[in-house]
């Protein structure tokens, strides 16, 4: 009797760690736990983590957070400056936790306007760019606004919205299935506030799902 319920009891937890949530809005001293810097100047200023990468050749990263397969993910983000428009940042997921690749990503540049100015993108085992879809954003982003970037994956579907407006709606295979979570930049400064992390929510997803090709 006794290991039937140790068994229930081991259930139950699993169940609940699969059902955890994460959240971080940095009103700490210093970097959370549990954030390690990969590449680039990453600190906290004033309530939000402020990354910065003062080159193309700089690939900007800091890690965090559990390993999840399925997720939606949700960050807020703030230019404060960029070498030029073309210039981007990302949040990534189904990462290592050492930060190397592959890893998936969704890359925003600071002319979001442009043709590819944002990209449902993934990072390659060998560290070269694997772009599956660009699209223009409505607007270019403009420096020293915030905007609400969310990423909601389930298996081999990628729903990514801004300001709950969504941006991509796809099907594409790629090169892990779980991984921790992470944020990027390149060539630019980004301020990022109000992390959270949640399990996907199939029903509330079901109908966008459906545009996914």
């Amino acid at each position: 009797m006794r290991r039937c319920w140790t068994v229930i009891l081991m259930v139950f937890v699993l169940s609940l760690a699969a059902f955890a949530s994460y959240s971080q809005d940095f009103s700490g001293e210093g970097l959370p736990e549990g954030f390690k810097i990969v590449e680039g100047d990453w600190k906290v200023e004033e309530g939000r983590i402020v990354g910065e990468s003062p080159s193309i050749a700089v690939q900007g990263r800091v890690v965090f957070g559990p390993v999840m397969d399925n997720f939606v993910y949700s960050v807020d983000i703030t230019f404060l400056s960029a070498k030029d428009n073309a210039r981007w940042c990302s949040v990534f997921f189904r990462a290592s936790e050492d930060g190397a690749s592959p890893y998936h990503m969704f890359t925003i540049r600071k002319g979001s306007a442009a043709q590819n100015g944002t990209e449902l993108a993934f990072r390659r085992p060998d560290g070269q760019w694997d772009v599956r879809r660009k699209k223009p954003y409505a607007t270019a982003f403009e420096y020293n606004k915030t905007y609400r970037v969310t990423v909601a994956v389930c298996d081999d579907v990628f729903l990514y919205f801004i300001d709950d407006e969504l941006q991509f709606a796809a099907i594409e295979t790629g090169y892990r299935d779980e991984g921790i979570f992470g944020l990027h930049v390149n060539g630019c400064k980004v301020a990022f506030d109000n992390i959270t992390i949640e399990p996907y929510d199939r029903k509330k997803y079901k109908a966008i799902e459906g545009e996914a090709e």
